[in-house]
């Protein structure tokens, strides 16, 4: 046998090894998360997060990245929990331990039948991929995280079947006030600036494309490269594959699963001729500001985040409220369907010959200081 080929076997042995104690580390995990449900938290002692970490390393190891992502965010609600954190959300664990839950008896399910245990599908390694911005999602959780989801185009018109993402997070910490807007100007480990994305096509060398039940996300490595275009941003020529019709239709065909949230799934869109009608409130839709939008004879609503993350979009909508008439240029969102409405996440207004207005990006006003100690 060659050094290559006991190499391989080495490789395949490990692999094998590993999928066999994640299968056991996930049993465990399933009947922790039956036992919670059945006693509630009160009962449950601080060193189930051990538990939950050891799940989350062990699912790393196999790659399987969206049930680690799962494990790692239980743990962290629970410590939460155990530390009588204000910033400790029930729901927010439910919805968790419910995923975690569901993927593990997936994931031991396909063990047993023999199952590749990575789930994911499209996997490639890209040499080059120019693409373009289409508007820019912030998330914030305080004391947890923030991040930025860039979503994109291809530059050359190629379109894929699903939105295409790139994301970076930073962790933070309690009583820090880290803005997602703040990310913008940290260096990556592939000497680039997330700004780049704001200014111009950008060109992604030897990055990887993976695709999830609800994206084609690219990830970066190592070798990977990424640098600006040399051409300008400008919305997409032709919107009809992100136009209203197109979107509602695939909207109604749309089949829940019960790993999805009550937002998803969310769907790309460009409005023309568009104008924001009325503001209002809906009880069911806790933090979140409505206001009835009209385009083309069609009837929805923008929403918007009543919180920090919200405050660049709610004064744009009240700001286009205030005209009473149709708004030039092109609207881009994301739209889902949730308590019975049609609801549009504002995130990029397109004018003619005008670099594109980012709805959710405020003038930052981060302290670098505190910044720089969550780096060390």
């Amino acid at each position: 046998m060659t050094g290559a080929a006991r190499q391989n076997e080495t490789r395949q042995n490990e692999t094998r090894q590993n999928e066999a104690r994640l299968k056991v580390v996930l049993t465990e995990v399933v009947n922790t998360v039956e036992s919670l449900m059945d006693s509630g938290l009160s009962s449950a002692s601080p060193s189930i997060t051990d538990q939950f970490q050891l799940a989350f390393e062990q699912a790393a190891k196999c790659r399987q990245l969206r049930l680690g992502s799962n494990l790692r965010l239980v743990n962290e609600e629970l410590k939460r929990f155990f530390k009588d954190d204000t910033h400790f959300s029930e729901r927010r664990l439910a919805l968790f331990l419910n995923r975690c839950w569901q993927m593990s008896r997936q994931v031991i399910a396909g063990s047993e039948a023999s199952s590749p245990v990575d789930a994911e599908r499209h996997n490639e390694v890209c040499d080059e991929i120019s693409v373009v911005i289409q508007g820019v999602l912030k998330k914030t959780v305080p004391g947890v995280f923030c991040a930025l989801e860039f979503r994109l185009r291809r530059s050359d018109g190629k379109a894929y079947s699903k939105p295409l993402l790139w994301s970076c997070l930073l962790a933070t910490a309690d009583n820090l006030n880290v803005k997602p807007e703040s990310l913008l100007a940290l260096d990556q480990p592939q000497k680039f600036k997330p700004s780049v994305f704001l200014q111009s096509t950008v060109v992604m060398k030897n990055v990887r494309l993976v695709e999830d039940d609800s994206a084609f996300r690219l990830q970066l490595g190592a070798e990977s490269e990424v640098v600006a275009g040399d051409t300008d941003i400008s919305a997409p020529d032709d919107t009809g594959q992100w136009g209203l019709d197109r979107v509602a239709s695939a909207m109604e065909s749309f089949q829940p699963t019960p790993l999805d949230l009550e937002i998803q799934p969310q769907f790309e869109v460009y409005l023309d001729n568009w104008s924001v009608d009325e503001e209002l409130t809906h009880t069911a839709l806790d933090g979140k500001v409505l206001f009835q939008l009209s385009s083309n004879g069609k009837r929805m609503y923008l929403c918007v985040d009543s919180g920090d993350d919200g405050v660049a979009q709610l004064q744009f909508c009240r700001e286009r409220l205030k005209r009473k008439r149709p708004s030039r240029g092109l609207l881009f969102g994301l739209m889902h369907y949730e308590q019975g409405l049609i609801l549009i996440q504002p995130l990029t207004l397109w004018k003619r010959g005008q670099s594109p207005g980012h709805l959710m990006i405020t003038d930052d006003k981060t302290d670098y200081a505190a910044l720089l100690k969550i780096l060390k």
